[in-house]
This record gives C-alpha cells, sequence and structure tokens, in this order.
C-alpha cells in the first residue's frame, strides 16, 4: 500500500498547523483593522466636540458683546451659569438669557486624554479642568480647555 496511515497523520498535522497559521494571521489583521478604525473615529469626534466649542465661544462672546451694547455693562456670568434667566441689567430690562438664546451655559465636554471633566462653570482663571475662563471686567469669555 502506498499510501499508510503515517501518511496522512503526517499531511493532517501539516494541514491543522497551516489552518491554524491562517487563522492567527487573519486575527491579527482584523484587529489591526479595528484597532485603525477607532483611532479614526476617535479623532474624528475630538475634530467635531472642538468645532462645538468654538461655535459657542463665538456664541457667547457675541452676547456678552451685545449684553454690554444694551446695557452699558458687562454681564455678572459667575454663579449664574445654569440660571441666566437671573442675569439681568441693572435696571431689570434685559436678561442674558435673552441674548445668548439659552438659559445655560454650553458644558464643554469631558476629556480623558486632558483630565477635563465636563462643565460649565465658570472661572476667574483659567485651570484648563473644563468650564469657561471670564473676565468680567473686559467682557471676555474662553474656553478654559
Amino acid at each position: 500500500m502506498a499510501f499508510g496511515n503515517s501518511y496522512y497523520g503526517k499531511n493532517k498535522n501539516r494541514v491543522t498547523k497551516n489552518i491554524t497559521l491562517r487563522g492567527i494571521t487573519f486575527l491579527v489583521v482584523v484587529f489591526i483593522a479595528i484597532f485603525n478604525v477607532v483611532i479614526l473615529f476617535s479623532r474624528k469626534i475630538d475634530k467635531l466636540i472642538m468645532a462645538d466649542i468654538q461655535v459657542e465661544t463665538v456664541k457667547l462672546q457675541n452676547a456678552v458683546k451685545e449684553f454690554n451694547k444694551k446695557t452699558g455693562s458687562n454681564p455678572k456670568l459667575i454663579g449664574l451659569e445654569n440660571n441666566l434667566r437671573d442675569v439681568r441689567s441693572s435696571d431689570g430690562k434685559y436678561n442674558f438669557e435673552a441674548f445668548y438664546g439659552r438659559d445655560k451655559i454650553y458644558e464643554i465636554p469631558e476629556s480623558i486624554k486632558d483630565s477635563r471633566e465636563r462643565s460649565n462653570r465658570i472661572v476667574t482663571k483659567k485651570d484648563k479642568k473644563g468650564g469657561w475662563v471670564y473676565d468680567e471686567a473686559k467682557g471676555t469669555i474662553s474656553p478654559n480647555i
């Protein structure tokens, strides 16, 4: 007999090793592809978040400028981030909500990478912990990131 049990046994081991090696190679390629997609997706999300922050910064800056034009003074925003209806002009005629268009200031999203928490808190000195930095005397507001 030309083909005995020993012949099939040797081929079986070779075929098993071949299939295992191809399977491992396939899994490594799939893992690398998934990793690349996740990295690209997270970068895209970071860009979208930064675009939102830029838009909200411009909206806040414009609202502060308009409030100042109408009332002659800058709004007192610190401590009233979540209730802009209470930020009123000295004569009580205008409130900041009317200029900004929302009752709350935009919350800057958290970032594990930058050690930043989700916050709309307004501070006077930049500490990069989230929220906003506001100089009431100058009327300037910027993200605290």
